[in-house]
């Protein structure tokens, strides 16, 4: 006879005192779901993993003073949502950071500063064209093409660890290239 699982409530009041059994109950109980909604809106399952983590991990922490008004479900639905929304504001701001970045970094677009940005453009391209095969790859992949490294090492079957690396070697040796460009225009 298989035996039935404890109510919500009645698994709230365990995790109150630090049952971490019933914790995991809740957990596989809701985070497929929770996981499920978060995904639907963001359209992002990194992001939608990362707020179902966030809501579960701000559940254990605060297991000793929580109080729910309504039913658990609707608690973590309702937390599922904040998380969300603050998760949406966070990228209009990272948006807003980016707007008109060229502009700023470059200023206007007058006749210097287009030869400029040019060259910098031009040397570039000649020293990711120098790199080794497999770092000039990675190395497209990130700034070309905006991967992740995480996405880069999944694509090509390689360690993340190993894109940050070679990204490091690709990084080092553009700015030290690039760097005689910029010592040119002083």
């Amino acid at each position: 006879m298989s035996e039935l699982l404890p109510n919500d409530e009645t698994l709230i009041e365990r995790l109150r005192d630090g049952d971490d059994d019933a914790f995991a109950v809740l957990y596989h109980r809701y985070v497929s779901d929770l996981f499920r909604y978060a995904n639907n809106v963001l359209k992002d399952p990194q992001a939608a993993e990362d707020i179902v983590q966030e809501l579960f991990t701000n559940l254990w922490k605060s297991r000793n003073t929580i109080e729910i008004r309504v039913s658990v479900k609707a608690y973590l639905y309702t937390a599922n949502r904040y998380l969300i929304l603050r998760a949406i504001r966070d990228r209009q701001k990272q948006t807003a950071l980016f707007e008109n970045l060229e502009l700023r970094i470059w200023g206007p677009p007058d006749p210097e500063n287009l030869l400029y940005q040019k060259e910098l453009k031009s040397r570039a391209r000649l020293l990711a064209e120098g790199l080794p095969d497999k770092c000039r790859e990675i190395y497209i992949l990130s700034r070309e093409q905006l991967l992740s490294n995480k996405e880069i090492a999944q694509r090509l079957g390689i360690a993340e660890k190993t894109v940050e690396n070679q990204l490091t070697i690709a990084l080092r040796k553009l700015r030290s290239g690039i760097g005689i460009v910029i010592a040119f225009f002083l």
